[in-house]
């Protein structure tokens, strides 16, 4: 089964969920009932926002997935993990996860890809993507000369772009490596109406012979428009410290892990990424917090990020629906059309 038959699958169950919730609205549901069913409404879209993020190895791809979700779903180690595409699926409510990576998945077969399985999770996103009808893709990373099967699933799907976004992960510490080059070219064949957001991660790794974070990123935004991206957006994050703060504000970091927490929000918070946003990024606003950590969500990057997406996600489903209401009232004018001049026939037919 494609990925567009499982997407089907859901239209199906869409439907009847919309059945279901008709039924108990008409049986006096208690206020706790409606509640979820106004939370459940957010996902009423059958088809889901997807984005595929892709990287090179060692980019931090599995990091930032796990900080955008606010969960630990994709392996994290310098290693090549990801083997095959890991759909990570948002769902309305916080219950239990439905399958884990490297657990007993839901697994469809992807014919395109030489029988290759997709691993599907479920799971409640935790941030400002909570309340988004949003799937993240996890792709193989195309560089492990390990396994080529990687680059030849992560390209399928690249060229497949059965997807509305693309994240572009990128390693601060290694930009524009040979393996980088060679990405950048496939993902430069990309239809031009993709949104491509290109992530620098690891940035709490830069140090202060390495220069301010803002001519960092306008030197790689001249190497990404020599490649053929046209005013590319450049975001930059620490996904190490942005997953550490969502942890700390849903349980008990362990010592080394709370002392970590405050190296990185000391050494970001002098690297002013806030300012980069503020300025080329103006319409993008986070609040501050006087939580410490929840405020570390700010200054590493990864809320401007969420926003952005939801941002970028909210203005493309207004889009979208804007032409299918175009389109609907074309086909009622052609409709009217179509009965005036039939009934200007009969009226000759009468007259004659």
């Amino acid at each position: 089964m494609k990925f567009e038959d499982y997407q089907k699958s859901l239209r199906q169950k869409n439907s009847h969920t919309d059945k279901t919730e008709t039924v108990q609205s008409e049986q006096n549901e208690t206020r706790q009932e409606k509640n979820v069913n106004k939370h459940t409404n957010i996902f009423s879209p059958p088809i889901p926002y997807q984005i595929l993020v892709t990287a090179t190895m060692s980019a931090g791809k599995s990091t930032l997935i796990n900080a955008m979700i606010g969960r630990n779903i994709c392996k994290s180690q310098n290693l090549a993990c990801t083997s095959q595409l890991h759909y990570i699926i948002n769902k309305p409510l916080d219950t239990a996860l439905t399958s884990e990576y490297g657990d007993i998945p839901i697994t469809i077969e992807k014919e395109n890809l030489d029988s290759q399985e997709i691993d599907i999770t479920y799971a409640s996103y935790n941030g400002r993507l909570s309340e988004q009808r949003i799937v993240i893709c996890d792709s193989p990373g195309v560089n492990y000369s390990g396994e080529i099967k990687h680059k030849q699933i992560t390209d399928q799907m690249i060229s497949s772009e059965s997807y509305q976004m693309i994240i572009y992960l990128m390693n601060a510490t290694q930009l524009g490596t040979t393996d980088d080059e060679a990405h950048l070219a496939t993902i430069q064949k990309l239809d031009r109406k993709k949104t491509i957001l290109f992530v620098m991660n690891k940035i709490d790794l830069f140090n202060d012979e390495d220069g301010d974070i803002e001519s960092i990123i306008l030197k790689q935004a001249k190497y990404l428009e020599s490649k053929g991206f046209h005013n590319p957006l450049i975001c930059p994050v620490s996904a190490k410290a942005g997953f550490l703060s969502k942890k700390a504000q849903q349980e008990e970091l362990s010592k080394l892990e709370r002392r970590e927490l405050n190296c990185l929000e000391d050494k970001l918070e002098k690297m002013k990424v806030t300012e980069y946003y503020a300025k080329y990024f103006p319409y993008i606003k986070i609040e501050d917090h006087t939580d410490e950590d929840q405020q570390l969500l700010k200054i590493c990057g990864l809320s401007y990020i969420e926003e952005i997406i939801r941002t970028v996600k909210n203005r493309s489903v207004k889009k979208e629906r804007k032409k299918k209401q175009s389109k609907r009232k074309k086909g009622q004018r052609k409709k009217f059309l179509q009965r005036q001049r039939l009934n200007k026939k009969r009226q000759k037919r009468n007259h004659q």
